[in-house]
């Protein structure tokens, strides 16, 4: 049965829930490199361990954020090449990079509209699927679906994208 309140709408089926910490005092500093080391060597058991409690596929990019975080947020700092502190957009960008590189290898070359639309094609080929589905996908590649739809590349109405035929 579906959400009275959701039909016809845009709504997510989703939440996040977030634990805050205070940080140690031994917190180090490293780069932006040494960060992407930690998540290759970190997220790759974490994304099993989600994959094994049967996780969606949709769902995925949201649920590897905590571990993702989890790396980012032991930091005192993640510094930029020019030794600027990254932001937690940037580091979000990064974890949903690598998980994309772990799920679909080549997926990380590509620009994110291109990775949205592979994702959403792996999952619902040619048929409408659920709004918060796509939002979910969109905003871990650091996107919007409104962005995708003035690309062209989906069509989104009454809480249901669809991806459009090359013409």
């Amino acid at each position: 049965a579906a959400r009275t309140i959701a039909t016809g709408t845009n709504a997510l089926a989703n939440s996040v829930v977030l634990v805050c910490r205070k940080k140690e005092g031994s917190a180090e500093i490293v780069s932006r490199a040494e960060f992407i080391r930690a998540l290759r060597r970190e997220l790759p058991p974490a994304i099993a361990e989600l994959q094994a409690a049967n996780i969606a596929p949709a769902d995925m990019p949201q649920s590897a954020i905590g571990p993702g975080m989890g790396v980012f947020s032991r930091y005192k700092a993640v510094l930029e090449a020019g030794d600027s502190p990254m932001t937690v957009k940037a580091a979000l960008q990064l974890i949903n990079r690598e998980l994309d590189e772990y799920l679909g290898g080549i997926q990380g070359e590509f620009d994110a509209d291109t990775r949205f639309a592979v994702t959403w094609f792996e999952q619902n080929g040619m048929a409408k699927g659920d709004y918060g589905t796509a939002n979910n996908i969109a905003t871990a590649r650091g996107i919007s679906v409104e962005s995708v739809k003035h690309a062209g590349i989906v069509e989104s109405a009454a809480g249901k994208v669809r991806i459009l035929k090359r013409e």
